[in-house]
């Protein structure tokens, strides 16, 4: 018989350091965003060469890179959801 164990608890902890990862990373694009984006596109531009060019490029392959991650992080956030609940209705019938 194979041996099933959850610590819902546990399981509800990590789940919400997931979200609060992926909500973080949210919140510095767009802080990081906002900042490049009155750099390059301030009224004047406060950064105007080659070098600024390839600044921008290399930013954003990296913001989308970065942002990549934030569909991942909602996959685990909702299999740990799904884990929960089903321990919960197996934790309940057990109890009957």
């Amino acid at each position: 018989m194979t041996k099933i164990h959850v610590n819902i608890s546990e399981a509800r902890r990590v789940r919400k350091d997931v979200i609060l990862l992926r909500e973080s990373i949210q919140r510095i694009l767009r802080q990081v965003n906002t900042s490049t984006n009155s750099l390059f596109y301030g009224s004047p531009s406060s950064w105007q060469s080659d070098s600024a060019n390839e600044f921008q490029t290399l930013y954003q392959e990296s913001v989308s890179e970065i942002s990549g991650i934030l569909e991942p992080l909602n996959d685990i956030a909702a299999k740990l959801d799904e884990a929960i609940e089903e321990a919960e209705r197996v934790d309940r019938r057990l109890s009957r």
